[in-house]
């Protein structure tokens, strides 16, 4: 990660900070934010991803990008609520969380990785190509979105 950056855990002080975050870039994108629907994780982190992880990225003291790791079983996990802030794009820190991303669920046993996106995130979509994520079509419960990927790890 490029140097005056810090990665830490999201800390319940952080909750309103995040989800400002992440409506940001969901607007920006043309997305709507669902606080009541598909964006509720983001009220109680602790407690949605306590079987996985959910951390920050922070320059000078701002959080400039998010991403979660939810389990949903023993091997499989989604990655969730992967945004950068615009400002910070281009300079490795969405490959960062990729790397960290799959470090992390493979140490904790997870052999298969999936996430869903819009077909406007091309950014994203891109970085999730360049890391070997294949397009599928089926499984999608997330209304905004039209693209589900996955990966096996491990």
């Amino acid at each position: 990660m490029p140097s005056g950056y810090e990665l830490r855990q999201a800390r319940p002080k952080d909750y309103k900070i995040i989800q400002t975050h992440v409506f940001k870039i969901l607007n920006e994108y043309g997305l709507k934010p669902e606080p009541n629907g598909v964006d509720n994780d983001l009220l109680n982190i602790s407690e949605v991803y306590k079987h996985g992880i959910f951390k920050v990225i922070c320059h000078q003291d701002s959080i400039i990008a998010t991403f979660g790791l939810f389990r949903i079983s023993k091997q499989k996990a989604e990655i969730r609520k992967m945004y950068l802030d615009q400002d910070h794009r281009g300079q490795g820190i969405g490959s960062y969380m990729m790397q960290y991303i799959e470090s992390t669920a493979k140490s904790l046993g997870v052999t298969s990785l999936q996430l869903e996106t819009a077909s406007s995130m091309i950014e994203a979509i891109r970085l999730y190509h360049k890391f070997g994520y294949t397009e599928q079509y089926e499984g999608l419960h997330t209304c905004r979105c039209d693209i589900i990927m996955s990966k096996v790890i491990g």
